[in-house]
Order: C-alpha cells, then structure tokens, then sequence
C-alpha cells in the first residue's frame, strides 16, 4: 500500500508540472506575433485527433488571426 501511496504522490505531481508546462507554452504561444494575411492551410487528412495527451488550451490556428 505504501508504494501504491507514493505512485499516486508522483503521478500528481507530475500532472502539476505538465500543468505549469502547458501555461507556459500557452504564455510564449501568445507572444508571438502571427498576424498573416494568407488563410491557414487546409488538412488534407482528416483522421480523428486523440485527447488523451492534449495540452489543457488551444494551441491551433486561434493565434494566427
């Protein structure tokens, strides 16, 4: 039970650090200037997207307008 109590302990603290991660890719994502006149391009395979992994903002096209 004790090691079981200490994997719960790391996997948490793992989900702070991807949490603190993400923030701030998020923070250096919205400092870059990506203003464009040309439109995003268009996918041309449409395969379904996993989220298990996914970061906990949009990181897609929403700062290129």
């Amino acid at each position: 039970m004790f090691i079981l109590q200490q994997e719960l302990a790391l996997y948490d603290l793992h989900q702070q650090q991807i949490a603190a991660c993400d923030v701030q890719i998020e923070q250096c994502l919205m400092s870059f200037d990506t203003k464009t006149d040309q439109p995003p391009p268009s996918a041309k395979n449409k395969r379904r997207k996993t989220t298990q992994n996914a970061p906990a903002f949009d990181c897609g096209c929403s700062y290129i307008e």
